[in-house]
């Protein structure tokens, strides 16, 4: 489950009953920057040290992938917003929030989706790969001292990859992305990694 886009902008595809139009590909063609931009995994010893800091490394090792793509100082979560929002936690200035786990259920957030597909699209058309926040595990918590916490802001985000592509198949949009987590590189960058937007307005994949 996509929960957070870092960073944001703009799309239309959408038919007048304000759902997603399927019969076509909304006249995106597809990109695949994967020629340009080297993968990286966060199982590297030289970047990230012991393998205990590895498994724990897929943000470094997409910020690295946004370096690799040309932009030096993504992946920043931008200026924090006082006013909590409606679900307890503090939005931020370059977070676009597309879903969030609450109360054993996931939320999907309609407009956050539209806006995440928007930004995602204006930016591989410039060439730009993007970061991701992804809910890897459902009720996934960290233990530490007896207390159990969620490790990042919106309490829903436990992964991270890095979004390099689009594409349409079976009446379905799809952006492509890299797989930090895993070691092997054939699957880190494999065609079948792809995250698709639903009717429902989640966007949803399984690395391969």
């Amino acid at each position: 489950m996509v929960s957070i886009f870092l960073k944001k902008f703009g799309y239309d595809c959408y038919t007048t009953e304000n759902t997603i139009d399927e019969s076509e590909s909304c006249g995106k063609s597809d990109i695949d920057l994967r020629p340009f931009i080297p993968r990286q995994t966060q199982m590297s010893p030289d970047l990230f040290g012991w393998k205990s800091r590895q498994q724990t490394s897929c943000y470094g090792a997409s910020i690295e992938l946004l370096k690799y793509g040309g932009i030096k100082n993504g992946g920043k979560l931008g200026k924090k917003i006082e006013l909590k929002n409606s679900y307890g936690f503090n939005d931020y200035s370059n977070v676009i929030q597309t879903a969030i786990e609450q109360n054993n259920s996931i939320i999907i957030l309609d407009d956050g989706t539209k806006k995440a597909i928007e930004y995602l699209d204006q930016e591989l058309e410039k060439g730009n790969p993007i970061l991701v926040g992804v809910r890897h595990t459902y009720k996934k918590i960290k233990k530490t001292k007896g207390f159990k916490y969620e490790q990042n802001h919106d309490k829903s985000t436990d992964h991270f990859v890095i979004i390099v592509g689009r594409g349409y198949e079976n009446e379905k949009r799809y952006f492509l992305f890299y797989e930090v987590g895993t070691s092997y590189s054939d699957k880190g960058q494999h065609d079948d990694n792809r995250l698709y937007i639903n009717d429902n307005w989640s966007i949803t994949g399984i690395p391969l």
